[in-house]
């Protein structure tokens, strides 16, 4: 078991067929079958786990390396910057329906859960592992009514059905078993979700897993959605944003690396030679000695001569300062990351133009990301709102079945740019002013905008009040005036 903090968590993971007690033969099928699927593929997610947290081990050549300088570790973190980059564009600001611009109970259970940082979480697993998986189920005591949590693919597998386009079935881990130093050992307890029924599996004492309990439900799909990145025909849980690609420049880079700090070493303390020296004159004191201190003494040879000084042409950072520009260059082309932000010094965009060039293939990736998504968060937002209210999806009304997500825009323009395009929108579409969207798209997050829309409230009211009570003072002016008048 790994500890936090230094790399991806390994444990002690169930057989690759592993008989259940109490499981149907159909149920059992599909744990073998997610077994396989999940020991084939967890090797690779915590290779790309070390990529990401930049545990990755230097792969030397054999060359240009010292074998007493290999020890050194380097670190390059592009791999993380690769995923974040896209990932913290895909904002997930919450849950929309027709004809309703809030749902309390929907929003109450996000709340519980602190759903949107769960997501983010979910977001970034996704693309170090290709997929993510998100679950909703019933709480129990002192718990949300309706558990919205999420795991990574490094603990737990799904299989997917392609006619409907969603999972089938999924096994995921949802508590390990600890040792006396609080490492994880292994998974305790499972949950298999299949249509309609949830399966509890729990470790015993012997070390099989058994059936807890088995809760039906009457929801129309397991109760688990994937997130994916990149999905496509024959592939439908995607890809990794840690690619082969990806991985060998990462190692690339490492090396070179490691070689500029060995090259910026004897750059700082160029090599230097004397001609006709004898030995003695080191032998108060050591070559490095002589070399750093503050006077260097030579005396003569036996022949009279003076011994010559010199110093070896100094080699130049130049070379690996241009390959490491190469390296980023090749990244940023892999991942749309732009170069600029993978620290590596290159000129700068020459107009605003060109800096949103240099970021739309990471907007458009970003925008695809959650096209991709939209569907599956739709039907988790429907299963939340459904348990919290102990029904089935099916039972909600006619408004509560559009719920759909609802993202921050992915290219993240300025405020000032953003307000002067809705200004003018506004000026085109007047009514626009008045609509929730406004304020959405200018950046307001839910908290300001409900402030807003109550003091917007407020004002309202007292304007009212204040026009009611004007209207009876007018019409006793006005009549005074008519007696006047008389």
């Amino acid at each position: 078991a790994g500890k936090e903090g230094e790399g991806p968590v390994t444990y002690d993971m169930p057989q690759a067929t592993m008989p259940v007690k109490g499981l149907t033969e159909a149920e059992q099928a599909d744990v073998n079958a997610l077994l396989s699927v999940w020991w084939r593929k967890r090797e690779k997610n915590l290779v790309r786990e070390r990529y990401y947290n930049a545990h990755n081990r230097l792969k030397d050549l054999g060359i240009a390396i010292p074998p007493p300088l290999k020890s050194i570790k380097t670190v390059v973190s592009w791999p993380e910057k690769a995923v974040d980059y896209i990932a913290d564009r895909c904002i997930l600001e919450g849950f929309v329906m027709e004809g309703r611009d809030r749902c309390q109970e929907l929003d109450e259970a996000l709340a519980e859960n602190d759903f949107l940082s769960v997501y983010a979480q979910a977001e970034k697993d996704c693309m170090v592992s290709s997929v993510a998986f998100l679950a909703v189920t019933a709480g129990g005591a002192g718990e949300p009514r309706a558990m919205m949590t999420a795991n990574s693919a490094r603990d737990g597998a799904a299989l997917w059905n392609d006619r409907l386009n969603r999972i089938r079935c999924a096994l995921l881990v949802v508590e390990f078993d600890y040792d006396r130093d609080g490492r994880i050992k292994g998974p305790l307890v499972m949950n298999l979700y299949e249509p309609g029924v949830l399966v509890v599996l729990r470790k015993s004492g012997n070390g099989r897993y058994v059936v807890e309990r088995r809760l039906e439900h009457s929801q129309p799909w397991p109760l688990v959605e994937a997130i994916r990145y990149k999905p496509r025909l024959g592939r439908p849980f995607g890809r990794s944003r840690i690619s082969p690609a990806v991985i060998a420049t990462t190692d690339e880079a490492v090396r070179e690396r490691l070689r500029c700090a060995v090259s910026a070493e004897f750059f700082t303390a160029p090599q230097k030679y004397i001609l006709g020296a004898e030995d003695a004159i080191f032998a108060e004191r050591g070559k490095w000695e002589q070399y750093i201190g503050q006077w260097l003494a030579v005396t003569k040879d036996e022949d009279g001569d003076v011994p010559q000084v010199g110093q070896f042409p100094q080699g130049s950072m130049q070379p690996h300062t241009e390959y490491m520009r190469q390296l980023a260059a090749e990244f940023a082309g892999e991942t749309g990351v732009p170069i600029s932000s993978l620290g590596v010094i290159h000129d700068n965009p020459a107009s605003a133009d060109a800096i949103y060039a240099a970021k739309e293939d990471a907007i458009i990736d970003a925008a695809n990301f959650n096209r991709d998504n939209a569907a599956a968060l739709a039907r988790v937002g429907k299963l939340a709102l459904a348990i919290s209210r102990g029904v089935s999806v099916l039972d909600l009304d006619e408004a509560e079945r559009t719920i759909t997500p609802r993202f921050r825009s992915p290219d993240r323009p300025s405020v000032a740019s953003q307000t002067a395009a809705m200004i003018q929108q506004a000026s085109a579409l007047p009514w626009l002013a008045e609509s929730r969207v406004m304020l959405e798209q200018l950046g307001y997050d839910e908290a300001q905008i409900m402030r807003l829309l109550s003091d917007k409230a407020k004002a309202d009211a007292r304007a009212m009040i204040a026009q009611q009570m004007a209207q009876p003072r007018e019409a006793l002016a006005a009549g005074v005036n008519d007696g006047d008048a008389s």
